[in-house]
């Protein structure tokens, strides 16, 4: 049931129902306000074009029904109409709690008193974001062409005057509302449209994401810093003590091949990476090391005493491991996989033909164009339906990347085939006829989601693992930088080209790094919590967990999709790691963190036979104990990387990444 509606603030609508009246017909030229006593809620519709209105009431199945009707737009003669006007309506929800009747909103049974609000709706209530809504970024370069720490992010809410859906302008009196988030304020630059408007109490609502207040302008400036260059190397070495640890797991590492069924291209996309991007991981800590001892003097005695200790792989070991890397990374990007990449013209994306593998011959049942993905939304994780994109094509591009960082050649010659995986997730041209920008990226949040178009869910798409997000933006990032370095030396292309390709090499650098550190900063705020005050709190005080396992568009959760221990959750968001892991897990967090993470472990049977054990104890290096960590990874069993949980690291990688970590108090 409804308080009789009010049109332009003075005027009753009765409706018509089915017990009696007819109701009557009134002309709008402002807005119309209705008030619902179940919900205690107030709304308000405003109409681009003075229309003549109509409220009908009905039941369904015992329930009330409210419908409000635009009948005809008001004009004397029909040769006043444009009909190629676009006739527009828009809703706003004025009060949650009208009439103190609302116990969700209302405190104490009092109403809320919303009439500054309202004033302000009306006031803006003709100027709407518009369809050519966009983002669009500045790279602040420099000397060096490295492309500098900072970025700015652009966004143009296409603003336009509901009544003749033309372009406002600054100079109106009333511009757009559009509420802003506490990481939008944060980092706000000065606009000349954008500015906030009233206090906190009146425009500010809470929101899953964070205290939401209105901020009038048609553009938005946003600075987002980019926090240094992308690297292969942590930010410093090893310590002296792991070296002989170290070369012991690489001597063995560097013999780890690619399974067989891999190497042909069969089986799924996302394992696949993640074993390239783990035998990388191993070629990147050999050459880290191997230049580190060739580099120190004698004054640095313990570092110099260790690293002549050790015997390190040959250049002829190193050479045939890097072999099979390229070999193992170029089957998926060359067209010739059993399971190849195959490109969707519907959507517009690279996705997998998909696998029916047979465990006895190791082989794919089905043989292209068979392409099972399609139709099997479950097979691959859905990567035929557009989930996970970012976190499956993430593990192949580090895979490429490394390889062009070793073999530069390779890179230019392979350079349009990686771009594909990349123009699939990270593309940031408009004018890109075949690939959607930024597939999996919510510019606006901050985060990307990895859900697909497979199956709609009630709270919307969601992410589980933040983590192998701002790994694959990682990748892309890197894989630009190597191969600006990779145009820019080659010797057997046109200036022109090289010139061209280095340009390009450069935007996926940049575009990268910013993908990065916006994923970076929304892992820090939705899925990275604290108890502390000294981090502002995102979701209510019954949300207890340290870590966000699944984050929704309307709903956090504290499990995966694979299961609910705690140590699932947390592991999720702690992998792979990479030297971008460093600025993902703040060491007052993970301090945090531990004692849940060490509990969890303890608790469980499987937790290290799992390989989530590795996590935990990446967690207790990180807070100052990578002795204790690394005296941990030394007794795992090889077994445990290839375990659903360990299945992405080696020995290699776990010690490199315990044993640089930066020095803190430890916990």
């Amino acid at each position: 049931t409804h308080f009789p509606p009010v049109v332009d603030s003075n005027t009753k609508l009765i409706c018509s129902s089915a017990h009696n009246e007819e109701g009557n017909e009134e002309l709008v030229t402002e807005s119309v306000t209705f008030s619902f006593k179940e919900s205690d809620y107030t709304w308000a519709v405003f109409y681009s074009h003075p229309v003549y209105v109509r409220c009908v009431e009905s039941e369904v199945l015992d329930t009330p029904r409210f419908a409000l009707q635009a009948n005809r737009v008001a004009s004397q003669n029909t040769s006043d109409l444009n009909f190629d006007d676009v006739f527009i309506s828009r809703i706003a929800l004025l009060n949650n709690c009208t009439h103190g009747a609302n116990p969700s909103h209302c405190t104490g049974a009092k109403a809320h008193d919303r009439s500054e609000f309202s004033t302000l709706i009306h006031k803006h209530a003709h100027v709407y974001p518009g369809p050519n809504t966009k983002t669009d970024f500045t790279f602040l370069s420099d000397e060096e062409g490295t492309g500098g720490a900072d970025s700015y992010l652009h966004f143009d809410w296409d603003a336009r005057h509901i009544s003749n859906d033309t372009t406002c302008h600054t100079t109106d009196d009333a511009d757009l509302l559009i509420y802003a988030l506490p990481h939008h304020r944060e980092t706000f630059l000065t606009h000349p449209t954008s500015s906030p408007v009233l206090e906190d109490t009146t425009s500010c609502r809470s929101t899953l994401h964070g205290r939401a207040c209105l901020v009038e302008g048609s553009n938005w400036v946003v600075k987002e810093d980019l926090d240094g260059q992308p690297s292969f190397s942590a930010p410093r070495p090893p310590m002296a003590k792991a070296i002989p640890h170290l070369a012991d797991a690489i001597n063995k590492d560097i013999n780890y091949r690619v399974p067989k069924y891999f190497q042909r291209g069969a089986g799924d996309t996302y394992f696949s990476g993640k074993v390239l991007a783990k035998f990388s991981r191993i070629l990147l800590v050999t050459e880290e090391l191997t230049n580190m001892c060739s580099e120190i003097d004698e004054e640095r005695n313990k570092v110099y005493e260790e690293c002549n200790s050790v015997t390190l792989p040959s250049d002829e070991v190193f050479g045939q491991a890097l072999d099979h890397l390229r070999s193992s990374t170029e089957i998926w990007i060359n067209g010739t996989a059993d399971t190849p990449f195959v490109y969707d013209t519907q959507w517009g994306g690279l996705v997998s033909c998909g696998c029916l593998f047979n465990d006895t011959s190791q082989k794919c049942n089905n043989v292209f164009p068979d392409c099972p993905a399609f139709s099997d939304k479950g097979l691959d994780f859905g990567h035929g339906f557009y989930n996970d994109h970012h976190y499956h094509q993430g593990y192949h591009i580090y895979a490429a990347a490394t390889v062009a960082h070793f073999d530069p050649a390779w890179g230019t010659k392979h350079f349009e085939e990686v771009l594909l995986l990349i123009r699939d997730i990270a593309n940031p041209s408009p004018d890109d006829v075949y690939f959607p920008t930024y597939r999996m990226k919510d510019w606006y949040l901050g985060n990307s989601w990895a859900g697909g178009i497979g199956a709609l869910f009630p709270n919307g798409r969601n992410q589980e693992s933040v983590s192998e997000a701002i790994a694959a933006y990682e990748a892309v990032s890197l894989f630009g930088q190597v191969m600006v370095e990779a145009w820019e030396q080659d010797p057997n292309t046109s200036s022109v080209t090289k010139n061209e390709n280095a340009a390009k090499a450069r935007n996926i650098r940049d575009i990268g790094r910013l993908l990065t550190a916006t994923e970076l900063r929304s892992a820090d705020r939705y899925w990275h919590l604290s108890h502390s005050k000294k981090k502002e709190r995102v979701y209510p005080e019954q949300y207890t967990p340290l870590v966000v396992g699944m984050l929704w568009n309307m709903m956090a959760q504290f499990q995966t999709w694979f299961g609910n221990a705690p140590h699932l959750a947390y592991g999720i968001q702690l992998l792979p790691l990479t030297p971008v892991a460093e600025k993902r897990d703040k060491i007052e967090w993970a301090k945090e963190l531990y004692p849940s993470f060490a509990k969890s472990c303890r608790s469980s049977s499987d937790c290290d036979a799992q390989g989530w054990g590795i996590l935990q104890h990446a967690i207790l290096a990180t807070v100052g104990h990578a002795d204790k960590a690394i005296q941990y990874a030394e007794k795992l069993p090889k077994e445990v990387f290839e375990t659903a949980g360990g299945n992405g690291h080696s020995l290699t990688n776990t010690i490199w990444y315990y044993a640089t970590r930066p020095k803190t108090e430890p916990l």
